[in-house]
């Protein structure tokens, strides 16, 4: 398992909420931030200093499977 920062961003791009999650891979924690977007407008999602994706409620990301 590997440690990712998942941050919750206003709609200006500001950090609102930032949270430390353990993922076993990118995939998983990309399903963790759709759950993040229903409360917040855009989600960034980072293992150490590498930017995994950036999502906002207006970009669509994709299924699993």
């Amino acid at each position: 398992m590997a440690s990712y920062r998942i941050y919750a961003l206003s709609r200006d791009g500001l950090i609102e909420r930032a949270e430390t999650h353990e993922f076993d891979d990118d995939a998983q924690a990309l399903s963790f931030a759709q759950i993040l977007l229903e409360k917040a407008p855009a989600v960034e999602i980072w293992q150490s200093t590498r930017l995994i994706k950036s999502v906002s409620k207006d970009s669509i990301l994709p299924s699993e499977g």
